[in-house]
């Protein structure tokens, strides 16, 4: 994903995927980005993927900000 999209700052697997892999039903991904897009965008790419498992996603977006 972070190859296609370069405003995507950082993707991080968690949950109990990595925890508990042997009893996990899914792969819980984080998603930072600098520019988020719609929701939509993200269950698509998972698709393209076509992964033997499903996916849940959340994404946070990084908005520039002034001190």
């Amino acid at each position: 994903m972070t190859l296609k999209r370069p405003e995507i700052v950082e993707v991080i697997q968690f949950g109990s995927s990595v925890y508990a892999p042997e009893h996990a039903r899914d792969v819980d991904l984080l998603i930072i980005t600098k520019n988020p897009r719609d929701y939509d965008g993200y269950l698509d790419a998972v698709e393209e993927v076509s992964p033997p498992f499903n996916v849940d996603i959340v994404v946070i977006g990084l908005y520039p900000f002034s001190l």
